[in-house]
């Protein structure tokens, strides 16, 4: 259909007159839902005539109209798509690949399980895009254990970024997704503030470093 095509409008309830009386220029207009949040306490506004074709509904009445048994619940089975990620063709031909129910349910309880994610006690850092895969599976986990989320995007995870601003210091997380570039960021930036503190500090810092990547290892 073309771009320019507007079958409902979302207004205030003060504005369904104006919107009625313009109803010859809006043609393809078959739906207005008005909303009463910015009208006064005990204002009275008075609803014109909805004009032919045109029906006229408040917000409370459109979403009640949804809990109809007219459209039941259809829960999805664990085959059942949930999402069609995109991947730019790393191993073969860009395609979109498709992800199930099940398969984000087991990536879900993962995180939980070989993560050591608490019910509500980590905080997550995003800054990847949710068409990343990674980006994506770390969040619905997060939001499933009720984890906090906070935002930011590469330029700003650390003070010494692009912009300083500094998410890492800012939110204290607790867990990340990332790839080995932004690894490598961070690294570098603790290092610059490494090269500036005394050599008993640098000693100490390298050798709690190398005890836990052996610890990892």
């Amino acid at each position: 259909r073309p771009s320019r095509v507007i079958s409902a409008i979302v207004c205030n309830k003060s504005n369904v007159k104006i919107l009625t009386s313009r109803i010859k220029d809006m043609k393809t207009l078959k739906t207005i839902i008005y909303t009463s949040d910015l009208v006064a306490p005990g204002a009275t506004i008075d609803l014109p005539k909805a004009p032919s074709g045109v029906k006229v509904v408040s917000m409370e009445d459109f979403i009640e109209s949804g809990s109809t048994a007219a459209f039941p619940p259809c829960p999805p089975k664990a085959t059942t798509c949930a999402v069609i990620m995109y991947t730019s063709g790393s191993t073969g031909k860009p395609k979109g690949v498709t992800i199930t129910h099940a398969q984000i349910v087991a990536a879900i309880a993962s995180g939980e399980t070989a993560l050591g994610i608490r019910d509500g006690g980590d905080v997550y850092l995003g800054y990847l895009p949710l068409a990343h895969i990674l980006e994506l599976m770390a969040e619905f986990s997060m939001i499933a254990m009720g984890c906090t989320i906070c935002y930011a995007d590469p330029k700003t995870l650390t003070a010494t970024g692009a912009y300083p601003v500094g998410a890492l210091e800012q939110f204290s997380p607790t867990i990340m997704a990332g790839v080995p570039k932004i690894w490598d960021v961070i690294k570098k930036g603790v290092q610059a503030k490494l090269a500036l503190s005394s050599p008993v500090a640098q000693f100490l810092v390298n050798t709690a470093f190398e005890a836990r990547a052996f610890a990892i290892e």
